[in-house]
């Protein structure tokens, strides 16, 4: 069967989405046993939530009329949400080699711009591979990268999207599955349900353009109070 995008759901809705799946991921990270069924769930629903921000990493890229400001914005929000996200990650507000997932996001739009622009193979792959590199220590690590360049690469075509995210994925779970074991990395698999949501979208923004923005704002706060109730001050 030939996948085709739907008519039904705008790109904020389906952002929207994939915040409120994060919100889940999050408090099960905090409050709830990895081991145990519900954290489990809690993890698979929370796993859509990456491929469909690096997925609109590549759609704000075609769409966007000042990239560098695009680019600007996810960098400063990454800055912003350092202390948010050590915190909620360690209890801590002490500075650890570990960045966050708009970090990642902001390296995927670098290698995005570097596989459009630069036309020499060999080095455009040794840029995106160091953009790979320096995702090492970030949350979603070279998988976020590979999601938002493969998602540019084949922009138009979402079969070939699918199919190479697949592929992707199948990597993340054997890398997950060789550090923490298979058993503890099935939730991995979470991140194909990211596909059939997607497969919806019907190329419109949506809302309006402040939208945007609750993404950006919704992280690092989410974060903050989760970790503020787990851990206090």
């Amino acid at each position: 069967m030939k996948l085709i995008q739907g008519k039904g759901i705008s790109g904020s809705m389906i952002k929207y989405i994939a915040i409120f799946a994060m919100f889940i991921d999050h408090i099960a990270w905090a409050f709830v046993s990895t081991y145990s069924v519900q954290g489990q769930i809690m993890h698979i629903i929370g796993r859509i939530t990456a491929p469909i921000m690096c997925y609109f990493i590549a759609e704000g890229y075609f769409y966007t009329r000042n990239v560098n400001r695009y680019a600007l914005r996810l960098f400063t929000f990454a800055v912003i949400s350092y202390f948010p996200f050590i915190y909620e990650v360690t209890g801590r507000m002490v500075p650890i080699l570990y960045f966050n997932m708009i970090f990642t996001l902001f390296v995927g739009l670098m290698a995005i711009i570097i596989y459009d622009k630069i036309e020499n193979k060999f080095f455009r792959t040794f840029l995106i591979f160091i953009c790979c590199a320096i995702t090492i220590y970030s949350d979603w690590m070279i998988f976020g990268v590979l999601y938002c360049v493969n998602f540019w690469k084949h922009r138009g075509d979402f079969k070939k999207q699918c199919i190479a995210f697949s592929i992707t994925s199948i990597f993340m779970f054997l890398t997950f599955g060789f550090l923490t074991g298979m058993t503890e990395s099935l939730f991995q698999f979470g991140v194909l349900l990211a596909l059939p949501i997607l497969a919806q979208y019907n190329g419109k923004r949506g809302s309006s353009q402040y939208g945007k923005w609750v993404f950006y704002f919704f992280y690092p706060v989410h974060l903050f109070i989760i970790a503020l109730i787990k851990y206090g001050f």
